[in-house]
């Protein structure tokens, strides 16, 4: 009988050990298996935070030329310009004989020339300011002996703080919209006056890398169509 149960002794004991390693067991591979999920989430999220798009170029220079645009043919038409003839000789029959004797020369146009820095701030946002040049020039010559009596010169100078928003960023390509406001110089001859101004891109595209050309659809101080190249290139460290 004291045989009997030693034997179950053992046995229980025997049951009890197989329990107890078959509970570590299960411990260690459910402690290894949620190590293995920390160490893989981990390294996701070190990816993920890896694969975010960072800025390649912090600072960006362009030269434009534009079209004329609405502004343009505003502030710039010979309609709008008022010759000395206009302002110092009266409406009176010498003064209108006195016409009789001029001739205008040639008019000539600069329009738009226009110089841009923007500093990258995200890789959708760049912030900067944009300056614009345009003007005209005529002179007035006496029809009877040909000599240059005096030159009507009309000059537009704009400066603005300027936002670009990329919304399609390639290798090569870029596409994008900005928006600027600022004021503008408008200067005839000694008169000048300052006005509010805006320039807009509607649409613009780059191809390029660090050298890049551009084109751009738009309205505002720097014309209707612009196109230039420009310069891209990183901060020294």
């Amino acid at each position: 009988m004291v045989a009997i149960f030693a034997i179950v002794a053992d046995i229980v004991v025997a049951q009890e050990v197989v329990s107890d390693e078959l509970i570590r067991d299960r411990v260690t591979s459910y402690m290894a298996t949620s190590s293995n999920d920390v160490n893989n989430l981990t390294t996701v999220n070190y990816i993920g935070h890896k694969a975010e798009e960072s800025v390649r170029w912090t600072n960006d220079i362009r030269i434009g030329y534009g079209a004329p645009g609405v502004l343009s043919l505003l502030f710039l038409d010979e309609s709008f310009i008022f010759t000395y003839d206009d302002m110092h000789i009266p409406e009176t029959l010498p003064g209108r004989v006195d016409r009789l004797h001029t001739n205008r020369g040639p008019m000539r146009r600069f329009m738009t020339l226009s110089a841009n820095y923007h500093r990258q701030i995200k890789p959708w946002f760049a912030l900067g300011c944009k300056s614009s040049f345009a003007g005209i020039w005529q002179s007035t010559f006496d029809s009877i002996s040909g000599e240059k009596r005096y030159s009507d010169n009309v000059y537009n100078i704009a400066a603005l703080v300027d936002a670009r928003f990329s919304w399609l960023r390639r290798d090569i390509v870029e596409m994008y919209s900005s928006v600027g406001l600022g004021l503008m110089a408008h200067i005839e001859r000694m008169n000048g006056a300052l006005w509010p101004m805006f320039d807009i891109a509607a649409i613009g595209i780059s191809v390029g890398r660090s050298f890049y050309g551009f084109l751009e659809i738009g309205a505002g101080c720097t014309g209707s169509a612009r196109i230039g190249f420009g310069f891209r290139f990183n901060d020294k460290k």
